[in-house]
């Protein structure tokens, strides 16, 4: 087990992954203190709880928002007329739109 260290709202936290996973720790730390960070910029948060709690329910929210896009995705395949020209266009968007989101969560 490997131990590191982040950051999350100014704040320390020592903790213990698996040996390698260091690096997909502190981006999704990243990805969080973010959060956190506009959180606090937006104000009328008052206590750490609350804070981490609304910050917990923005990120569930990106979360469903992500599965339903999915979800669209698979039924939108599933339904497709099985034409070869129409089965490449709709695997080309959904190609498309993946690469979209990769692309946002690589930023973050």
């Amino acid at each position: 087990m490997a131990r590191i260290e982040i950051t999350l709202n100014g704040r320390r936290y020592p903790l213990t992954c698996e040996d390698g996973q260091e690096p997909r720790i502190r981006k999704l730390a990243a990805y969080v203190d973010d959060k956190l960070t506009h959180m606090v910029v937006g104000g009328g948060i008052g206590s750490d709880s609350h804070l981490l709690a609304m910050t917990a329910l923005v990120l569930a929210d990106e979360l469903f928002d992500r599965a339903d896009e999915l979800a669209s995705m698979r039924a939108r395949i599933n339904n497709a007329p099985h034409e070869p020209e129409n089965a490449i266009a709709t695997l080309s968007n959904v190609i498309h739109r993946i690469e979209e989101l990769a692309a946002k969560i690589e930023r973050a």
